[in-house]
């Protein structure tokens, strides 16, 4: 039996522009039908509205679960997080494990959200944390750093680097920095 059977249960099927929502009550039924929240503040603050509302009448704080989906839930997630909300990062594959139960294979977004918070909700399912945005955001850094080893580009032993390089891949300013000796021209 999952520790999380007597809590007020929130799966969310995340993808890049939108999610969709799907509550559960403590007692395990739907408490509405899943709803779509666009990925933008005010699809944020809608749900987090929605979410107080039903807090305040269950006298329970929510406790959410959302399938690991790249960085596409990362958002949504630290929204949640932010505003004092637990949350919890399933792995895909026991997502996907329980969509193979049902003889007809039903795909859409709101049975996927439901599924995530009755997985969650009354199964023994391993999830995961996720660190601060502050790792995330070093993480990230560190993608794609192997083409930091060649110069961006070079126009007469002058290279031209862009405000927005540094902003966006430090790897080619500092590569930039360090290999020219002409000195470096920031548009």
């Amino acid at each position: 039996m999952s520790k999380f059977f007597n809590d007020f249960v929130i799966g969310i099927d995340v993808s890049s522009e939108f999610s969709v929502v799907a509550m559960l009550e403590p007692s395990g039924s739907l408490i509405r039908k899943p709803f779509r929240i666009d990925h933008n503040p005010k699809g944020f603050n809608k749900l987090l509205e929605i979410l107080k509302k039903e807090e305040e009448r269950l006298k329970q704080k929510p406790i959410y679960f959302v399938e690991s989906t790249g960085i596409f839930h990362l958002p949504l997630f630290f929204f949640l997080r932010s505003n004092d909300l637990k949350g919890f990062v399933l792995n895909p594959l026991s997502v996907h494990s329980i969509k193979n139960f049902d003889l007809r294979k039903v795909k859409n977004d709101a049975k996927d959200a439901e599924s995530i918070a009755r997985l969650a909700k009354f199964q023994e399912v391993k999830y995961s944390l996720v660190p601060e945005p502050q790792i995330i955001a070093l993480r990230m850094m560190g993608w794609g750093n192997d083409s930091c080893k060649k110069p961006l580009f070079d126009t007469k032993g002058t290279l031209f680097v862009s405000h927005v390089l540094y902003d966006t891949k430090p790897c080619y300013w500092y590569s930039v920095m360090s290999q020219n000796k002409n000195g470096i021209y920031v548009i």
